[in-house]
């Protein structure tokens, strides 16, 4: 089953646009569609908020990241910037985000606020990302584009490396600083920024392991819909992995905010937590297959109106990989748990569908359906 950032040890800050976004100081005042971040708020504590206090220079919140998430959006000179102790060699670094552009030289996804320790940099204009740790420790082999992406780069360990959309990229020397004041996008004195949006971003304390990387772009992968290629030998074709993980750790993990869509803490079958859809509403995933005979069902629990629209489960129609229309499963009557499927699909090539479980109840507005257990084979 996929992992969670908390789930791996050494997590020392963790950043979800979908948690912990304030308009304040205080951390008084959730940002809303268009308000800008003052603080961003560390997810597992001790300090090491991201704040910005000049109004001029705060990324803009808004629901237009990957699968229906929210992002921070960097323009000109926008930054983030966290006061912190130094952080002990080596670290792990995490960033789920994308450049639109170029800005100063460097232009970099994270710096030290004395741009003298470490870097996660382009050498703009040029594509290929660089690590610096008090010296060149990597230039990427690798250019990025404008498209999301998800990047981990491990650096004042024995060796240094950087990975994209969970496929090793390039591996140098450690690199002898650590890091201390960290900044995403841009540095203090608004010399080295980058144009760009932000999703999540990680820091561990220690080298991790090839294994809690690769489980962590799972993560990644599942998320932010971001599925290389690479990733899929890991996530397909698994009942016990992939969809199961999908829903139960990374979207009940969070919150969703598509209308309706909820952490339901009390439910679950066989364990709380769930997802919840409280009104008429879908939450939309992507399922990774190869060519043959495939099924994926959920237990589903409606709360009230049996007799009405029950809960779905559709597997949305790609002519390319040989489903050419929508195959849906309906839920069958009961006020307890029931499960809807499985649902079969036979594609003809290897790939990535769409699935949505639906709550369809349109006879009475907030009747919930609660969803759980997600089984892919």
């Amino acid at each position: 089953m996929s992992v969670i950032p908390s789930d791996v040890a050494n997590l020392v800050a963790w950043f979800k646009s979908d948690m912990g976004t304030y308009q304040d100081a205080a951390k008084a005042v959730p940002c809303t569609e268009g308000t800008t971040v003052y603080t961003w708020a560390n997810q597992v504590g001790g300090g090491f908020d991201m704040v910005q206090a000049n109004a001029a220079r705060r990324p803009t919140w808004v629901y237009t990241g990957p699968l229906y998430k929210p992002e921070l959006q960097f323009i000109t000179s926008d930054v983030l910037g966290s006061t912190h102790a130094l952080i002990a060699q080596p670290i792990t670094v995490f960033i789920a985000g994308k450049r639109t552009g170029f800005g100063g030289a460097p232009s970099c996804w994270m710096i030290n606020g004395d741009a003298a320790g470490c870097q996660i940099a382009h050498s703009s204009p040029n594509p290929a990302p660089y690590i610096w740790a008090g010296g060149s420790v990597i230039q990427s082999a690798t250019t990025i584009g404008t498209a999301p992406l998800f990047m981990c780069a491990q650096f004042n360990g024995a060796s240094s490396f950087l990975r994209f959309n969970g496929a090793a990229n390039a591996s140098g020397s450690p690199g002898p600083n650590g890091v201390t004041n960290i900044h995403l996008m841009g540095d203090a004195g608004a010399t080295y920024w980058l144009p760009g949006s932000i999703y999540e971003f990680l820091i561990y304390n220690r080298a991790l392991t090839l294994t809690e990387i690769q489980s962590l772009e799972e993560y990644f992968g599942f998320r932010y819909g971001i599925m290389a290629t690479a990733l899929h030998s890991a996530i397909k074709n698994s009942p016990s992995r992939g969809s199961v993980g999908a829903l139960r750790k990374l979207v009940v993990g969070g919150i969703d905010y598509r209308l309706g869509v909820k952490r339901n803490n009390s439910e679950g079958s066989p364990n709380p937590p769930s997802l919840e859809i409280d009104q008429p509403n879908f939450f939309a995933f992507r399922w990774g297959v190869d060519p043959g005979n495939r099924t994926i069902s959920v237990k589903v629990k409606q709360v009230s109106n049996v007799a009405g629209l029950r809960p779905q489960l559709v597997i949305k129609a790609d002519a390319s990989l040989g489903v050419p229309v929508d195959v849906i499963g309906e839920a069958p009557a009961g006020l307890d748990w029931v499960t809807i499927g499985p649902v079969a699909v036979n594609p003809t090539s290897s790939g990535v569908l769409w699935v949505e479980i639906w709550n369809v109840d349109t006879d009475t507005f907030g009747s919930s359906a609660i969803f759980d257990h997600i089984v892919a084979r």
